[in-house]
């Protein structure tokens, strides 16, 4: 053995884990309220869905007004989108 070649050293036994010291996954238990989760969920996506569709209702009806009735509200019709979104003018 040439001097600039180290031997390789055994490694120790207690530097590899075995399979039994890895923690054993477990199977994910059912929530018990996960009917209400769902139940919010789509209670909350029932609601955006009105007041979606009362926006658009109110879009129709302020687009159907002329620009005198528009400008005696105090809205241009190029800003209807704009108060509707944010309920003030920009």
């Amino acid at each position: 053995m040439s001097p600039h070649v180290q031997a390789r050293s055994e490694p120790s036994k207690s530097s590899f884990r075995t399979y039994s010291s890895f923690p054993t996954a477990q199977a994910p238990r059912p929530s018990a309220h996960w009917p209400a989760m769902v139940g919010s969920t789509l209670a909350g996506l029932w609601s955006n869905m009105n007041q979606w569709r009362a926006k658009r209702q109110a879009a129709v009806l302020l687009r159907e007004l002329d620009d005198h009735t528009l400008r005696d509200i105090g809205v241009h019709r190029c800003e209807i989108e704009a108060v509707l979104r944010t309920g003030q003018r920009d």
